[in-house]
């Protein structure tokens, strides 16, 4: 993980630091279609940040969207509203490009 990464996920924490999560209607599609191995490795991933927030590593985009890879070639796309973490997508790398653009 680069520094600038480091600090922009320090700054997150520090100054806004996410009081919830929620998974929106446009996440679970594409989380059914993930193989179980998938699947699970998202489940771990998730519940590790839960416990321990700068366990993942919350890449900036545009406005306030982030994309977190959490296992190799896959990613998900979430945005930072009131506090929480608003989980909107899921999927494979091959997908994520077109998805992001989506939500611009």
């Amino acid at each position: 993980m680069s520094l600038a990464r480091r600090i922009i996920n320090m700054l997150l924490e520090a100054v806004l630091p996410p009081t919830g999560s929620v998974m929106l209607p446009s996440f679970w599609k594409p989380f059914e279609a993930l193989p179980p191995k998938i699947k699970d490795q998202a489940h771990r991933a998730y519940h590790r940040w839960r416990s321990m927030p700068m366990a993942l590593n919350f890449e900036p985009k545009h406005g306030n969207y982030y994309v977190v890879e959490f296992e190799n070639g896959f990613h998900a796309i979430c945005r930072f509203e009131d506090r929480v973490v608003k989980w909107m997508w899921i999927g494979p790398y091959k997908a994520y490009d077109s998805k992001l653009s989506s939500y611009r």
